[in-house]
């Protein structure tokens, strides 16, 4: 994504006359070809074309903190095709990064941290986020964006081949992001899940690959929220119950 954040700033120089095809591995194993034509005098404009192996439509958004996401239409829907990893409300205010495993359980405030608390992971998998944080009405997603219910991940999951098949559509290809055998990950939905784990405890952070597990807005009990999860072992879909304390990888929907 730094690649394309590059390019997209070419067209800020005078004067240019480019035509400029990229052939890269974006973090999900699929290729993007980025077709970067830029023809300028006074105005500052640019063409910018993403093709992708599904025939989906793609394009990009900013969040509050400047990170660019892939963003991609499923459907009637338009989802991030990358996991949340802003660091403040939308109105501006900070999220809590709390890296101690303990004070994160104990918190009931708003937070935010990375796989094992290491920066390195956070342009691929994003941030986990607890509760506190996911339903602040000062919101997490960019403008325009929400947190998806679990009737809107329904919808995506039944659009996706149903809850035997859609984890395969909906994962990313290949055994970067995910454990073997990753079972049926074709991404041809263009979701591109990724295998970021979760926070339950400090035994979830030994290794990456195995689930992939997100956010919904829809409460399962007084205590517990609905979370989607994906595994490296099949290509089914499943939702489940997690605490309120525990920290999950969020992808945002766009509003209609």
């Amino acid at each position: 994504m730094n690649m394309l954040k590059y390019y997209l700033s070419a067209h800020n120089i005078t004067f240019c006359k480019v035509s400029l095809y990229l052939s890269f591995l974006f973090m999900i194993m699929d290729v993007l070809t980025v077709k970067l034509i830029c023809a300028q005098t006074t105005s500052k404009t640019s063409d910018l074309s993403l093709s992708r192996s599904s025939s989906n439509k793609f394009s990009t958004v900013k969040d509050i903190d400047g990170n660019i996401y892939l963003t991609v239409q499923i459907g009637d829907q338009t989802w991030l095709a990358q996991n949340l990893r802003v660091s403040r409300f939308r109105d501006g205010h900070a999220i809590n990064h709390v890296a101690d495993s303990i004070q994160w359980f104990k918190t009931k405030e708003h937070a935010w941290r990375n796989f094992q608390n290491k920066s390195v992971y956070d342009s691929a998998f994003g941030k986990f986020y607890n509760w506190a944080a996911v339903s602040d009405p000062r919101g997490l997603c960019p403008a325009g964006w929400h947190v998806p219910s679990l009737k809107e991940y329904d919808n995506l999951i039944l659009f996706s081949g149903g809850y035997k098949h859609a984890g395969g559509k909906l994962k990313a290809r290949g055994s970067r992001y995910w454990k073997i055998p990753n079972s049926g990950a074709t991404n041809t939905s263009g979701f591109s899940a990724l295998g970021g784990q979760s926070f339950l405890s400090s035994y979830d952070e030994l290794t990456l690959g195995l689930t992939g597990e997100w956010w919904t807005s829809t409460p399962f009990n007084d205590d517990n929220i609905n979370v989607i999860i994906l595994t490296h072992e099949n290509s089914s879909a499943s939702i489940s119950k997690g605490s309120k304390s525990h920290g999950f990888s969020v992808r945002c929907i766009k509003d209609q």
